[in-house]
């Protein structure tokens, strides 16, 4: 198989919850700061506002919500600290072949866009992961490995998106590719895209995105900036390929038509389309996670997500419920006069910590090994997640059924009790009512029976009110046995699906044995092909070899035999070669393997012969004969008759 020629491998999916880290920033000038405190580093309680008696709390009493994050990072806390936590864990799924996206959001002028891209005072995000994924790479290249980076800047303002590598005086609005299909990638047509090979190349292309952006699109605008990683390692047999996303969102705070701005109505609506999809996507997505929880059912599809309600949270498609290692960077002012965008930003936050995107490796195998090996390890790990879900579901499925046991075993000994309370309670009645129909009963003293017969209802009505408090129980009872009942079922259909997955994963399992089976043999069979023809191609290079041997000591016998005949004719006291001779010198040549006849080249001039040196007549000694190819077939040309 070709080396340069890469099989795609489809990773195996698995969900990864989104990674959300909270950033506090405190007041820098007067004015006082809202009341909250952080917990263990992950929960802090931030204050709404004071309670009102409609309520139903105490008036004057402050109210504190609560939010968890995977790390927050109070006021005090160094920028550099907060950088280290999220650019060392993003380097390396890049570098493992995994989608990565880092997300900043919040409101404009509290720090956001300087902590994921930096500025003249503090390097950012962005500077941080250059050199630590260049230093990676580095050490990754003497390992075997050959890299390829490359780079994309982009803006999206007012619904439009600009390429920031190309000056903003010639820039022009992009468009988004049509794909149909809600897994299809979205591709930014013409945007430029260059190959860098250092970190300084690196910042060197973010300076001019920074001078190419306008200056009245910078705060209000989302900034995207894209590295795409190709790797390829020829030992393993490997190719991957992922982008790391920075994503600096414009300011979360909303425009108005009063807001002192130089924007007009219909940019302030744009702009403010965009941030209201993102928080509706975050919302949209965040209820979808709970649904699925509480259900217990596997993700479905995301169609009922709007991501097509404005051009950036189409572009944020991936980062937000796609193939991605999402990590957003909520920063939070902690000023009174910010009570309500911090509030907001918070929700987002909380949304975003719902989120679960389904992520995988994008690993491509370059040969028929690794191909296979990356099959069998995705089909390995499949089968142990599956075998993990069955037992889950199996012992959710005992638990059930212990307690519908359990639920069952109560209400038939309720049910007695309550059979045993009525039948009592008619026997009360019917003895009852019998007294009053006697006429011994109706003779007595009529205030005695005035009382008795009040004392009887009293009686009677708190034994129909047990009754009914008996009966209501009895409701209830029944009730839960049918919720149980339902329950039980839907778990029943679900371990036989389950049941029924797990047959077609076995079928599945075994037809790609089988499939590996042949693929094997096939490659042994090549392999041995490949021998033999590499046995024939070596036998056949050692032929030609020895037949440029013989060609060359063949054109050294016809400069030689050329030069003794020259030689033979300029002397004048030289005898001539005759006929018969000639021809047994010929036959009797080395060259056509031929020792036994007459040996040419041996007999000497007669003495009287001076042109013929001692060196000649040592040259013309008797040759030994050469094993080799049996040439007899290739006769030297006779140049006589051309040299007379």
């Amino acid at each position: 198989m070709n080396s340069d020629m890469s099989v795609e491998v489809k990773g195996l999916r698995l969900p990864h919850k989104t990674k959300v880290f909270l950033k506090l920033k405190a007041q820098d000038y007067g004015g006082n700061n809202l009341k909250y405190r952080v917990e263990d580093s992950r929960t802090i309680f931030w204050e709404e506002g004071m309670n009102c008696e409609q309520n139903g709390h105490n008036p004057g009493k402050r109210e504190f919500s609560r939010f968890q994050f995977d790390e927050v990072f109070d006021t005090d806390s160094d920028e550099k600290i907060v950088t280290d936590a999220i650019t060392q864990p993003s380097v390396e799924n890049l570098l493992n072949g995994y989608n990565v996206s880092i997300m900043s959001y919040g409101q404009s002028t509290i720090g956001k866009s300087t902590l994921l891209l930096g500025n003249q005072y503090f390097e950012g995000m962005f500077s941080t992961i250059c050199t630590e994924l260049f230093r990676k790479i580095e050490e990754m290249t003497k390992k075997g490995s050959d890299f390829t980076i490359s780079t994309s800047f982009m803006e999206v303002f007012a619904e439009n998106i600009y390429d920031l590598l190309i000056d903003s005086k010639s820039a022009k609005s992009l468009k988004l590719s049509t794909s149909s299909g809600p897994s299809s990638p979205v591709i930014v047509k013409n945007l430029k895209s260059v190959y860098v090979a250092t970190s300084d190349e690196l910042m060197y292309y973010m300076s001019l995105a920074r001078n190419n952006s306008k200056e009245d699109h910078r705060q209000r605008s989302s900034v995207i900036v894209i590295i795409h990683v190709k790797q390829k390692n020829e030992e393993e047999g490997i190719l991957k390929e992922s982008s790391l996303h920075l994503i600096d969102l414009a300011g979360s705070d909303k425009l108005d038509k009063s807001s002192k701005s130089s924007y007009s109505s219909e940019v302030i609506r744009k702009i403010n389309l965009s941030m209201y999809s993102l928080d509706n996507v975050a919302r949209s997505l965040a209820a979808v996670r709970r649904t699925t929880k509480s259900s217990g059912l596997a993700l479905q599809t995301l169609k009922n997500v709007p991501y097509q309600d404005s051009q950036l949270t189409r572009l944020l498609r991936e980062t937000m419920g796609g193939n991605s290692k999402t990590t957003v960077v909520l920063t939070c002012s902690a000023a009174e006069k910010d009570r309500e965008e911090s509030l907001s930003t918070l929700d987002f936050g909380a949304n975003m910590t719902m989120v679960e995107n389904s992520v995988c490796q994008n690993v491509s195998g370059i040969n028929a090994k690794s191909v296979l090996d990356l099959c069998v390890k995705n089909m390995s790990i499949k089968e142990s997640n599956y075998i993990s879900r069955i037992r889950i579901l199996e012992r959710e499925l005992v638990n059930m059924n212990s307690k519908i046991r359990t639920h069952t075993k109560s209400e038939t000994a309720d049910r007695e009790i309550l059979r045993k309370e009525n039948s009592t309670l008619k026997l009360q009645i019917d003895s009852l009512t019998q007294l009053l129909k006697n006429n011994d009963f109706r003779k007595g003293n009529a205030s005695e029976n005035m009382k008795e017969q009040s004392d009887i209802m009293a009686t009677i009505m708190e034994k129909c009110e047990k009754i009914m408090d008996l009966q209501l129980r009895l409701d209830n009872e029944t009730a839960k046995q049918r919720a149980l009942s339902q329950e039980m079922s839907f778990k029943s259909s679900k371990q036989e699906a389950l049941e029924a997955m797990n047959l077609r994963l076995l079928e599945q399992l075994q037809a790609n044995e089988e499939e590996l089976k042949t693929m094997l043999v096939t490659n042994s069979v090549m392999k041995d092909s490949i021998e033999k023809w590499s046995m024939l191609a070596n036998t056949r290079l050692d032929n030609i070899k020895m037949m440029e041997r013989l060609m060359k000591e063949n054109a050294l016998f016809k400069q030689y035999a050329q030069g003794k005949r020259r030689s033979s004719g300029s002397s004048s006291g030289s005898t001539m070669v005759q006929l018969d001779e000639d021809n047994n010198m010929e036959k009797g040549s080395w060259f056509f393997n031929n020792s036994s006849s007459g040996l040419w080249a041996s007999r000497k001039a007669p003495s009287t012969n001076n042109g013929i040196t001692a060196a000649l007549q040592e040259s013309l000694k008797i040759r030994p004969a050469k094993t080799g190819l049996n040439l007899r077939v290739v006769r030297p040309a006779e140049e006589t008759e051309n040299n007379v």
